[in-house]
């Protein structure tokens, strides 16, 4: 069986280099032409590379060389090891979510969120939000540091770290979630159909000002954002079998 044209990159930390260096006798080609991706680094690293990838028809292997490695496989000790597991690997796509944000100077923003989209309070003052969910006002006056919508994928991220709940891969779900809550005091999110199209409005924006993150891509004074599912782009990640991202997920639900 012929090997699928395969490339390597690592971050430029000491440990993703070490073990770069340890499959060094591949033959690799240019990551634009390869088939599958090998990514060494961290999750941070990992996610750098989705959005990189994600337009090509390249899979993404990721191999941790930073702290947890929630989207990555352990740790590769040679070449041979590498090709083997690569040959037994499952695929998994997974679809980003897409914003489109207007900022106060009218200035339109867009980007895609693996993860989540997160609109956060800029300063002191807590913003106040409206949030209609496919054209139906749910909440006309929140206040609070912000709130965000996650992906199942990312339901492990920050959203478990405010108190949303952790989604099954293949939920057709998304988690809306609220970060420092002051109105409705204690509210405690929302699930939504991963269909469903989230309009926020930025009540008061120059004395509120808010920021919206997505991933790494973060863009300041904002007006006025949609969030919803980008059927339109997606990403194949390879994971060993033993370690499937839908059981790493299954796992946080009944972590101790």
């Amino acid at each position: 069986m012929n090997r699928q044209r395969l490339a390597v990159v690592a971050d430029d930390t000491p440990l993703a280099q070490q073990y770069r260096a340890r499959i060094a006798s591949i033959d690799c080609c240019a990551p634009e032409d390869a088939e599958i991706v090998v990514i060494i680094g961290g999750d941070g690293f990992m996610l750098h590379a989705m959005h990189r990838f994600y337009s090509s028809a390249a899979k993404l292997y990721g191999i941790n060389a930073g702290t947890i490695g929630f989207l990555l496989n352990g740790e590769c000790f040679d070449a041979e090891n590498l090709l083997a597991r690569l040959e037994q690997a499952v695929p998994m796509s997974l679809k980003p979510l897409h914003f489109q944000a207007t900022d106060i100077h009218g200035v339109v923003h867009k980007s895609y969120g693996f993860n989540e989209i997160a609109l956060f309070r800029e300063t002191r003052q807590a913003v106040k939000l409206s949030i209609e969910v496919d054209g139906v006002p749910r909440l006309l006056n929140f206040i609070g540091d912000g709130v965000l919508v996650a992906t199942p994928a990312g339901s492990t991220a920050l959203n478990m770290s405010v108190g949303g709940p952790v989604l099954p891969l293949d939920a057709n779900l998304l988690s809306m979630a609220a970060m420092g809550s002051f109105r409705p005091r204690r509210w405690p999110g929302a699930l939504i159909n991963r269909r469903s199209e989230v309009t926020i409005t930025v009540l008061e924006p120059q004395k509120r000002p808010a920021s919206v993150s997505a991933d790494s891509t973060e863009f300041r004074d904002l007006a006025h954002i949609r969030i919803s599912e980008a059927s339109e782009a997606s990403i194949a990640l390879l994971f060993d079998p033993e370690q499937t991202l839908g059981e790493r997920i299954m796992k946080e639900q009944f972590a101790e």
